[in-house]
């Protein structure tokens, strides 16, 4: 299997579809996103400062310990991936069930 292919699904009709790979998904974006719209100007202040330079990733998360948020950020990735995952599969034409955890 080539190198592309490793992340591929392979279909009946021997199709090969990519999934979203670590860029499609960018999730140091997501968590731009997520601190956009806390509303506690602190907590706001606190993750945006955070996600600034080497170790973006972890101060992240240290700082949503701090301030309370891990849960909603939590909940916010989770339905970030859900969304990554309808697109990829409207786009692909794969029909999907959304079951709620």
């Amino acid at each position: 299997m080539e190198s592309e292919d490793a992340d591929a699904e392979k279909f009946d009709d021997g199709r090969w579809i990519a999934a979203p790979s670590q860029w499609d998904i960018d999730e140091y974006n997501m968590m731009v996103r997520f601190a956009a719209d806390v509303s506690d100007p602190r907590a706001y202040e606190l993750l945006s400062v955070a996600l600034e330079g080497k170790g973006a990733f972890r101060r992240f998360k240290d700082t949503l310990q701090r301030v309370g948020l891990t849960e909603k950020w939590y909940a916010f990735k989770h339905d970030e991936y859900v969304n990554i995952a309808r697109e990829w599969c409207d786009e692909n034409h794969i029909p999907y069930v959304v079951k709620n955890l």
